[in-house]
């Protein structure tokens, strides 16, 4: 295959990643909000939904952008397996360097403090993920109906699903460098206990914000539903 493609292919695969986290955390930011203030229509991105239905039309597009981040990483650590050790230094250094703040392959030297702010990304995807998942629950008004419950599980399954898709991605770098690059794969071996502390840590910061977003829905709770009039 041709390797220069191979190498362009991975950062095209970081690039749409980009886009979809961004708009995933604009997108939940908004509806949260809208969901605290109980206004009668949840809008964002010039699409508006009626309170009622938007529960399962927001959870059927977060599952829908989900499923498309486990096909980009499943496809980044599959397009790693082609590359071959001509290209893989420069296959590595387009992905570890891309300029994605959410890059959770991002990698800038062997510093504690560099190994520390390469590994962010894995804790603020994770944390980008707990906010979709709490502004889904901005939308429950009353007790939870079995359909809302089965899109809920059905959300969180495929959130771990994308965590091992990106773990695997991560994971099959790491063995391609062992025989392809074995300098280099000493030096990214070497931030993996701060990619697992990132990992813990976004879950607990995802953790935090569900709970403060529950709790502002308590609070919020009894008051009416305002109408386009209010």
């Amino acid at each position: 295959m041709n390797q220069a493609a191979l190498v362009e292919a991975l950062k095209s695969q970081l690039d749409l990643a980009e886009h979809l986290f961004n708009w995933a955390l604009i997108f939940s930011a908004a509806v949260a909000w809208a969901g605290l203030q109980r206004q009668p229509y949840i809008e964002a991105f010039h699409v508006k939904v009626d309170r009622r239905d938007a529960f399962v039309a927001i959870a059927v597009l977060y599952l829908f952008a989900t499923t498309v981040a486990i096909v980009l990483f499943l496809r980044i650590g599959d397009l790693f397996t082609l590359v071959d050790c001509d290209h893989f230094g420069q296959a590595v250094t387009i992905v570890a360097t891309h300029q994605w703040i959410l890059n959770p392959f991002s990698y800038f030297g062997p510093s504690s403090v560099a190994r520390s702010y390469s590994a962010e990304g894995n804790g603020l995807l994770i944390a980008v993920w707990w906010l979709c998942n709490s502004s889904l629950y901005t939308l429950i008004d009353v007790k939870q109906s079995r359909r809302a419950k089965v899109l809920l599980v059905i959300f969180v399954m495929v959130g771990v699903v994308a965590v091992f898709s990106l773990r695997r991605a991560y994971f099959i770098i790491l063995r391609q460098a062992e025989t392809l690059a074995p300098t280099l794969s000493d030096q990214l071996a070497a931030t993996v206990p701060e990619r697992r502390l990132a990992l813990f840590l976004g879950i607990a910061a995802g953790a935090l914000i569900f709970i403060a977003t529950n709790r502002l829905q308590q609070r919020w709770h009894r008051r009416p539903i305002t109408s386009d009039a209010d």
